[in-house]
């Protein structure tokens, strides 16, 4: 009964949240600047980029929304806790994007770009558990392209 109480109070959460993010601006604003982003290093074919880790529920509703700029340099990663087909839109986004969709080994699927405000959905074509975005054409300019692989994501060797 515990757990089925604890399992209620996460889905009534995450309904708020939900409900917040689309319908109040102001107030998913606030939890977006509220919430601590890790963040880390990612080498790609010889390119760095510095990325906020988006790990949790929240942090992955928020993502990129209401940031006044981006340096070319930086990005946001994405982690699901399970491999699953992806949705993203740029609703609330004011800067252009481009997103990998990544699989469970670290593979590059696919790349797309995002316009900025944009409400239709990106939808990854396979099941993934990353997505990686970056300033717009970033992936370009680094020759970085779908099959290519992002050393430290994915399985580890043991």
């Amino acid at each position: 009964m515990k757990r089925l109480l604890g399992s209620y109070y996460k889905m009534l959460l995450l309904v708020f949240f939900s409900f917040s993010v689309f319908l109040c601006p102001p107030f998913s604003r606030a939890i977006a600047r509220a919430e601590e982003w890790a963040k880390i290093s990612l080498s790609i074919k010889g390119a760095v980029l510095k990325v906020e880790i988006a790990d949790s529920p929240l942090k992955r509703a928020a993502g990129l929304m209401y940031r006044g700029s981006l340096k070319e340099d930086e990005g946001m990663l994405f982690i699901f806790l399970a491999p699953e087909k992806v949705s993203f839109w740029m609703k609330d986004t004011t800067l252009p994007l481009s997103i990998a969709f990544i699989d469970a080994n670290g593979v590059i699927k696919e790349i797309a770009d995002m316009q900025p405000n944009d409400l239709t959905p990106i939808t990854s074509k396979t099941k993934v558990i990353y997505a990686l975005e970056t300033s717009q054409g970033w992936f370009k300019a680094h020759k970085i392209k779908a099959g290519d692989i992002i050393p430290g994501l994915g399985k580890k060797e043991e």
